[in-house]
Formats: structure tokens, C-alpha cells, sequence
């Protein structure tokens, strides 16, 4: 189930991250244990308590980030594209000339220059089918 903290809280596309966080474990599939730092945009390290999965993507649990952080460049090196423009980001399964290429986040420029997601409950709910349709094949 999907907390309430993430209905209030935004996910951020960040082209800076390495790696996508998250401060909200119910938001992890698969979470272990692991114990690492990760240093913020002030250069400040902060404690990582574990990793696992959202949908496909490896994920950080970092609890003293205030929002999920995406990683662009995680999705660069999994091969999917990100625009950006007219104060929107977009984020294709392929690339975007591409007619079976498919949109899989959608944000937008807030006033304090960063992009935020449209719909984190859309994202979720795709992600978790993901999961399930996986879960499925596997079975």
C-alpha cells in the first residue's frame, strides 16, 4: 500500500542523482538491509538504510530526503529518453521518433526551478503493474 506521505510528498527528476531515492519504504519492492551515504545537492552526506525496487528501477532508501528523487540518468543508461522543454519533462520507453515508443513520466517546472511529476499516483500504479505482470510470467 502506498503511503500517505507519499501523496503529499513529489518526485523530482533529477539529473544530478546517480541513482533514484526515495524517502518512503512502502514505496520499495524486494527492500535489504544496506547501509551506505549519499551526498545531496549542499554536498552533505545522508545515511542510506536500504535498497530494492520500484517497478524495474533500483531504488535508494534514503530516509532524510524530503522527496523521491529520480535519476535521469538511471533511465539514460536503461535506454530510455528524457526531454525536456516548454517547461515540461518527458520520459519515453524508447526513442521518441519512434512510433511504438511509449510516454512513462510526465512533469513539470515548478517556481523553484526543478521538474516535478504530474501524477506520482500514475507512476505508481504503472510501476506496481510492472510488478504484477512479472510476477505473473514468472509463475
Amino acid at each position: 500500500m502506498v503511503s500517505e506521505s507519499f501523496v503529499e510528498n513529489k518526485i523530482c527528476f533529477d539529473s544530478g542523482a546517480s541513482v533514484t531515492m526515495t524517502p518512503d519504504a512502502s514505496l520499495i519492492t524486494d527492500l535489504q538491509p544496506y547501509y551506505n551515504q549519499v551526498r545531496v545537492a549542499n554536498g552533505k552526506p545522508i545515511d542510506v538504510k536500504g535498497r530494492g525496487r520500484i517497478g524495474e528501477t533500483e531504488v535508494l532508501l534514503v530516509p532524510d530526503l524530503r522527496e523521491t528523487l529520480l535519476s535521469v540518468s538511471q533511465f539514460d543508461k536503461q535506454g530510455y529518453y528524457t526531454l525536456y522543454g516548454n517547461n515540461e519533462v518527458i520520459t519515453f520507453n524508447g526513442h521518441p521518433n519512434d512510433p511504438t515508443s511509449q510516454i512513462i513520466h510526465k512533469g513539470r517546472l515548478h517556481n523553484n526551478g526543478l521538474y516535478y511529476m504530474s501524477d506520482p499516483l500514475q507512476y505508481m500504479a504503472t510501476q506496481l503493474l510492472e510488478v504484477v505482470q512479472t510476477q505473473m510470467i514468472q509463475a
